[in-house]
C-alpha cells in the first residue's frame, strides 16, 4: 500500500447564510469543485495525479444535507 500525502488544504468562502446572500446562487457542488480547481493550480497538479479526495461539509443545509 501506498502512503497517503497530505498536499494542501483549503476552505471554500463564507458568508451569511440568508436567502439572497453572496453564495446563495452557487450550488454546493460547484463551490467544491472550484475550490478543487484551486487547489490543482496552486500546487501546480493535474487532476489526474490525484487518487483520493477527503472533502468534508459542516452546517449542511438543504442539498448539501441531502434533506
Amino acid at each position: 500500500m501506498r502512503s497517503a500525502v497530505i498536499v494542501d488544504v483549503v476552505r471554500t468562502p463564507s458568508g451569511r447564510g440568508k436567502p439572497g446572500g453572496a453564495l446563495s446562487a452557487v450550488h454546493p457542488v460547484d463551490l467544491a469543485a472550484l475550490t478543487l480547481r484551486a487547489l490543482l493550480e496552486r500546487n501546480g497538479l493535474e487532476s489526474r495525479q490525484i487518487d483520493d479526495v477527503i472533502l468534508g461539509c459542516v452546517s449542511q443545509v438543504g442539498e448539501q444535507g441531502m434533506n
